[in-house]
């Protein structure tokens, strides 16, 4: 096993390693030791003691928001991971309810798509972004432009679902694929301009400053993938009904991969040069109003491409009509 002695730790990862060491050395009581409002059924110990100062009963975090600039973007990205599998888990949840709520839970779900690529690339930018990209292009022109393709994502695969009907031509996941691997493209040049520094102007650095990104980006593309080619249910068709389909397989990997950048995220925030840090400045009203201004803009298309889903639903009950009279009624 290989151990990294505390000397080698960046200042700020030193810092929040002694944050938590001081953390949980503070005494806890039990439960008779404690006024009859705190306890709790059948714990008996492990309560914090009453009348402390406000320090004490801070939450034991990953990252110190108040004091490290570039904790705003991770924790952006974290809301992001929470929005895209709430987003999922709804649209998946309910899509069957009817044909119509079946549209409308899958725009709601193309938000959490569109959001997840706008999280990523966020990440990208303020934590490994270099002097040069930053000359060129700032927080605020990065963080719009980051926006607009968040909400083009949204609608590039609401057009996708509502125009084609199945069995879906090629050209629906073109239009999926396609927009949502041209937004992470742009959030990703931003590493790649890294790269480029690391590898050719950095003479100190190594492989260890690029594997952590090249293993996400590994995860990723096998759930890309996944999402894209029914695989394995197209080699055995009824085998994976219910468990180990492609979609199921696309949404662990991307787990994994969010998990992944958050390591990563981590990681960055203890080598991010200072320099680097002021030259960027993330500023969380840029950052989570960039945000919000994403979830408004989707919120207003899906209302109002209401229409729209009427229309397509409309659609699908006239070519199912036309089909079994063609086929002839199905048999029980």
């Amino acid at each position: 096993m290989i151990t990294l002695s505390v000397d080698f730790l960046p200042s700020r990862a030193l810092k929040q390693l002694m944050r938590l060491q001081l953390l949980q050395r503070q005494p806890t009581r039990r439960d008779t030791e404690v006024p009859l409002v705190f306890r709790e059924r059948c714990l008996l110990s492990g309560y914090r003691i009453p009348n402390k100062s406000w320090t004490v009963y801070e939450l034991c975090s990953t990252f110190d928001v108040y004091t490290d600039p570039l904790s705003w973007p991770v924790l952006a990205f974290s809301m992001v991971i929470i929005l895209y599998a709430s987003f999922s888990t709804f649209a998946h949840l309910f899509q069957s309810k009817s044909p119509l709520i079946h549209y409308t839970c899958f725009q709601i779900d193309y938000i959490g798509i569109g959001l997840n690529a706008f999280g990523t690339g966020c990440l990208f930018y303020y934590l490994t972004g270099s002097q040069p990209y930053y000359d060129v292009v700032g927080p605020t022109l990065f963080m719009t432009l980051n926006a607009l393709l968040a909400v083009a994502d949204c609608m590039t695969c609401s057009i996708a679902k509502l125009w084609y009907i199945r069995p879906y031509p090629p050209q629906r996941r073109l239009w999926q694929l396609g927009s949502v691997g041209f937004h992470v493209l742009f959030g990703g040049v931003p590493l790649l301009c890294h790269f480029k520094s690391c590898l050719l102007d950095d003479p100190e650095c190594d492989l260890y400053y690029i594997l952590p990104h090249l293993h996400t980006f590994f995860w990723f593309f096998l759930s890309v993938y996944f999402f894209s080619s029914a695989i394995p249910e197209r080699l055995a068709p009824g085998r994976f009904d219910y468990v180990g389909h492609g979609h199921q397989l696309f949404h662990t990997l991307m787990i994994v991969t969010s998990l992944l950048q958050i390591r990563v995220a981590i990681l960055e925030l203890g080598r991010r040069p200072r320099d680097l840090i002021e030259a960027a400045m993330p500023d969380p009203v840029v950052i989570f109003g960039s945000m919000a201004a994403v979830l408004i803009l989707d919120a207003l298309f899906i209302i109002l491409t209401h229409w729209l889903r009427v229309a397509m639903v409309a659609r699908d009950a006239i070519r199912e009509q036309e089909s079994r009279m063609i086929n002839g009624p199905k048999r029980e």
